[in-house]
């Protein structure tokens, strides 16, 4: 799986939960326009009820977007790990044997200083967007902002954290593929490796031209004990 085409997945997903979502808001927003209450109470108590049914709704999509999200990137992730270990072996004449539920260990171990599996970022970026969603429409409402500008703030939220779901894969993407690489050079009996910065001044990612950085140049062709990977 390359970088785009986990974009690209990720897009499909978080594009369909936002045409729901949005129909939703629409729906709840324009009867709460509409309605005609008897009294301030019964008034208070009904958009109360609709508020908290749309939240319920709302919750329940992100919760089926988290889980699609996380089962569909460790299917992936275990993808990648194995193409690697493939392609590190054959360079080393070597074989490769796939163990499904070691290679899912791996790709689910926590490698972060801060101690944070990526399901767990997964469901940080999910619980943002809809507190997001939530916070925008509450303030629509008391604003009286109209219904086109609510839906101009919703995209916008889809937006940002479909790209902190994107940087998470490539993250995770770059981590699983030097892991595998590092275990079957132990594999191979490697004892050091050599850091290689990129020799090009730039490089372009998805359009965006970028430089090698400082770090990766001073680090340049120094050995290193393998076990300290």
């Amino acid at each position: 799986m390359s970088i785009d085409e986990s974009d690209a997945w990720l897009a499909k997903y978080y594009k369909e939960l936002l045409e729901r979502v949005k129909d939703q808001i629409e729906a709840y927003y324009n009867r709460l326009q509409k309605d005609t209450p008897l009294d301030a109470i019964v008034s208070h108590q009904q958009s109360y009820n609709k508020y908290m049914e749309l939240y319920q709704k709302i919750s329940n999509e992100l919760i089926t977007l988290g889980e699609r999200e996380i089962k569909g990137l460790e299917n992936r992730f275990v993808d990648l790990y194995n193409s690697s270990s493939l392609l590190v072996s054959k360079n080393f004449g070597t074989t490769y044997s796939a163990d499904k539920d070691t290679v899912r260990r791996i790709v689910n171990k926590v490698w972060c200083q801060d101690g944070k599996a990526w399901s767990s970022r997964v469901w940080n970026h999910v619980g943002q967007l809809q507190q997001s969603i939530m916070t925008n429409l509450s303030d629509a409402v008391v604003a009286g902002a109209s219904v086109d500008k609510l839906t101009e703030n919703l995209m916008n939220n889809f937006n940002v954290e479909y790209h902190n779901a994107c940087r998470l894969a490539r993250t995770e993407m770059a981590h699983i593929y030097n892991e595998a690489s590092v275990d079957r050079y132990k594999d191979a009996g490697a004892k050091f490796y050599q850091w290689i910065a990129d020799p090009t001044p730039s490089f372009t990612v998805r359009g965006k031209t970028t430089s090698v950085c400082d770090l990766c140049a001073e680090l340049d062709g120094q050995i290193f004990p393998i076990t300290d990977t």
